[in-house]
């Protein structure tokens, strides 16, 4: 899962209005909009919003040129959802201040959570020009910078946010999900760290710490940070999903369940927890129940490639080769560079009797990742099937160059050396392979099929060593 980005928070501007008074003991004071802007002021601070939105509408249309109360109203009303009304107040209070940092601050913000990054970003400029000492203004267009792509820009500004407040968590969460990004996941690890000494209960921290160590491997340890980020923050969908996904990663399918469905309950739209629990229902055996919520992802995302993967899975799984072929076409329209789904579908047409059309996926995948010993073996038993032996062998030596403790590789390479007539090296492939797979029902065919070509071979060469590699009926 990727670690989510801190979001933006919006700068009050509390400042009171001077008032100027004529006389030192005044009998009377007339009633104009800082007296309501002030009282909008105490009700925000006690947290009663709509007392305060109303008593900065009364302070506005008695003054309409309090810069503080449009500053503020459009906070409110940005918290409220509103973000066009917000935006509008900002410009308000800029127009009538056009050198009020925080309002251009906080009108990033708004531009920010509307989606209008360019806007956004030309904001947080401006207000750090006019306020160049303010970490949370770096911070923030740290964020929209990566957002965009520009991942050295962000790293920029979150240092310089640190720079200005080395005790700002958010700066350093942020900086620590730059790193991760760019892949030095010892740095993430260290910025999370440091966020979570300056902000214990920051749930956050811990769930991007857990992130940060899934990745690094260290999967106890991020079970313990999803576990902390729960304790402090129950209601949070995305660690539910985070925590799920890795729990049914190391076979706790039951706990997974769980937790994906926990995360359902907070938020029925979570597409990921929707796909996740396919994965699991599917790995438990679940294929209708796993079906289900491949089609409920989509539902949310037609275009969810993954999902559309993982539906031809299931559809393969359960015998419909038709479907499985539909949904990795499915998918590989929306991501026409996804090796793995290329190999996918490969194996679907291989199952249905398309070899010219598999050999041309299983290359088209390899084009993509040269690096995937899976698909070098898969080719490599095509090419085996139709006779291509040398091609074959080429594939599983490139498998096993990749991955020397490839099993299948190993077996494959083993029975490719047989049909050669290379008795010795096959017997040598066939018995890594029997080392390397664990003796389970999943791969019961494969052993006994190794053990009993291995006692062919063992058989002629005490018989016969010279008519070893000849392959001829052995009795015993």
């Amino acid at each position: 899962m990727k670690p989510g980005i801190v979001p933006s928070t919006l700068l009050l501007g509390l400042g009171a209005v001077v008032i100027s008074c004529a006389s030192r003991a005044p009998v009377f004071r007339p009633v104009d909009g800082s007296q309501h802007y002030e009282r909008g002021v105490e009700l925000q601070k006690k947290g009663d919003l709509e007392g305060a939105i109303a008593e900065y509408l009364i302070a506005l249309h008695l003054n309409p040129d309090l810069v503080a109360a449009h500053n503020n109203l459009g906070n409110l009303l940005g918290k409220k959802g509103a973000l066009d009304a917000a935006i509008g107040e900002f410009r308000r209070a800029i127009e009538l201040k056009p050198d009020h940092a925080i309002s251009h601050y906080n009108l990033g913000v708004a531009l920010q959570n509307k989606g209008n990054l360019t806007a956004s970003i030309a904001e947080y400029r401006i207000a750090a020009g006019l306020d160049p000492n303010n970490a949370d203004t770096a911070n923030n267009l740290g964020v929209v910078l990566q957002a965009i792509g520009d991942l050295e820009g962000a790293l920029l500004q979150y240092r310089s946010a640190l720079r200005l407040n080395p005790g700002h968590p958010d700066a350093h969460i942020n900086l620590g999900n730059a790193l991760q990004k760019k892949g030095d996941l010892n740095g993430a690890i260290e910025e999370f760290h440091t966020a979570i000494r300056l902000d214990p209960k920051h749930a956050g921290a811990h769930n991007n710490l857990g992130v940060a160590l899934q990745d690094q491997g260290n999967l106890e340890g991020a079970i313990l940070e999803y576990r902390a980020a729960l304790l402090l923050n129950p209601d949070n969908a995305n660690v539910h999903n985070n925590l799920g996904d890795l729990l049914g990663k190391r076979g706790d399918l039951d706990g997974a369940i769980d937790e994906l469905q926990a995360a359902l309950r907070l938020n029925p739209n979570h597409a990921e927890a929707q796909n996740n629990l396919g994965v699991v229902l599917q790995d438990k055996g679940d294929l209708e129940g796993a079906i289900a919520r491949y089609h409920a992802v989509l539902r949310l995302n037609p275009d969810h490639v993954i999902a559309h993967n993982n539906l031809g899975l299931a559809f393969q799984r359960r015998g419909d080769l038709e479907a499985a072929i539909a949904e990795y076409r499915a998918a590989l329209r929306v991501d026409p560079n996804h090796p793995e789904i290329h190999n996918n579908l490969g194996v679907a047409l291989q199952s249905k009797g398309d070899l010219m059309g598999a050999i041309v996926e299983y290359r088209t995948s390899l084009r993509l990742k040269p690096e995937d010993a899976d698909t070098h073996n898969n080719l490599g038993a095509l090419l085996g099937k139709i006779g291509d032996f040398d091609g074959a062998e080429k594939e599983f030596q490139a498998a096993l160059r990749l991955k020397p403790d490839h099993a299948g590789a190993h077996y494959n390479l083993g029975i490719a050396l047989m049909d050669q007539g290379n008795a010795s090296a096959a017997e040598k492939e066939l018995e890594e392979f029997l080392r390397l797979t664990p003796n389970t029902a999943i791969h019961r065919k494969e052993i006994d099929e190794a053990k009993k070509r291995l006692s062919e071979l063992r058989c002629r060469v005490k018989k016969s060593p010279e008519l070893a590699n000849e392959f001829l009926p052995c009795i015993s």
